[in-house]
C-alpha cells in the first residue's frame, strides 16, 4: 500500500505528539529551543528556583483573604522570601478559580526541562493575561516569586508568548539544508515562506553535503530579511526538516 504524501512535522509538533502518546517529552523539551534566549533575557529556570512542592487549592484560598494578599506579609509556612523574576515554560495544567467576590483567576502549572512550578494569576492579572492560560501554550511569565519553608510559587503580573524573547533578541535566522535531499523545489517553497515574513533580521542558509564533508554558507541579506517568529520557524521546518532553523 502506498501512503499519501504528508508534510513533515515541525520539532514542536513532534514533541507534542510524544507527550500526547507517552505522557512525557522523550527526545527533548519544547523549551530547549528557547533556553539560550531565555538565559540572555535574564529569565530563571525551575532548577534555579529549587522548587519544593506545588501550591494546593487551600493555600490559594488562604492567599485570597484580605490579610494575605500580596504585599501584606501575612500567612504561614515560616519565613517568607520574595523577588521579582521572569520564567519561561509550557502550561501543563490550569485550575480555574474565583475569589470570594466572584472575580475570576486561575493557578497554572508551568513546566520547563528541569521541572515545574505553580503560578497564581490573581484577578487583575487574569483580566489582561488570562487568555494565555491555556494548556500546551509556551509562555513567558513575569511576576513575584514567593517561597517559604514549605512551598514555592509565582504571583504573575504578566504572561506573554515566549516567542517574544527570541523575536526581541534574535539578530539572525540560520537555516541548514542537506543535499541532495533538498533541491530546487525546496528553495522555491522556502523563498515563498520567507517572503511572507519580511522584517529586518538577517537570513543565512547553510548547505551541507555529508558524503563530501562539504559546507557552503549563503547569505541572503541582499535579497531578503525576515521577522523571527514561531510561525516562521514552524513553516520553514515543515519544508526543510525538524531542527533545521536556529535563531541567533
Amino acid at each position: 500500500m502506498t501512503l499519501p504524501a504528508a508534510a513533515a512535522w515541525s520539532e514542536i509538533d513532534s514533541l507534542q505528539h510524544e507527550k500526547d502518546a507517552l505522557g512525557l517529552y522523550w527526545s527533548g523539551h519544547p523549551m530547549d529551543r528557547y533556553a539560550e534566549a531565555l538565559r540572555a533575557y535574564g529569565a530563571k529556570t525551575t532548577t534555579e528556583l529549587n522548587v519544593k512542592r506545588p501550591v494546593v487549592d487551600d493555600e490559594v484560598s488562604a492567599a485570597l483573604s484580605p490579610d494575605a494578599m500580596p504585599g501584606n506579609g501575612a500567612g504561614g509556612g515560616g519565613q517568607k522570601t520574595s523577588e521579582d523574576i521572569s520564567i519561561g515554560g509550557v502550561v501543563s495544567a490550569v485550575r480555574a478559580l474565583k475569589t470570594r467576590k466572584g472575580d475570576r483567576m486561575c493557578v497554572i502549572t508551568l513546566d520547563d526541562a528541569g521541572g515545574s512550578v505553580e503560578v497564581v494569576v490573581f484577578p487583575e492579572a487574569f483580566k489582561q493575561h488570562g487568555h494565555m492560560a491555556e494548556e500546551g501554550r509556551m509562555v513567558l511569565v513575569k511576576g513575584r516569586l514567593e517561597r517559604d519553608d514549605e512551598s514555592t510559587r509565582i504571583l504573575a503580573s504578566e504572561i506573554g508568548a515566549v516567542q517574544i524573547v527570541t523575536e526581541r533578541l534574535a539578530s539572525s535566522v540560520a537555516i541548514t539544508l542537506s543535499t541532495p535531499r533538498h533541491d530546487r523545489r525546496t528553495f522555491m517553497k522556502l523563498w515563498d515562506v520567507l517572503l511572507q515574513h519580511k522584517g529586518d533580521r538577517r537570513v543565512a542558509i547553510e548547505l551541507q553535503e555529508p558524503d563530501r564533508h562539504l559546507r557552503v554558507k549563503i547569505d541572503l541579506n541582499a535579497q531578503i530579511r525576515v521577522r523571527p517568529s514561531e510561525q516562521l520557524v514552524s513553516e520553514v521546518e515543515k519544508i526543510c526538516g525538524s531542527g533545521s532553523v536556529t535563531l541567533r
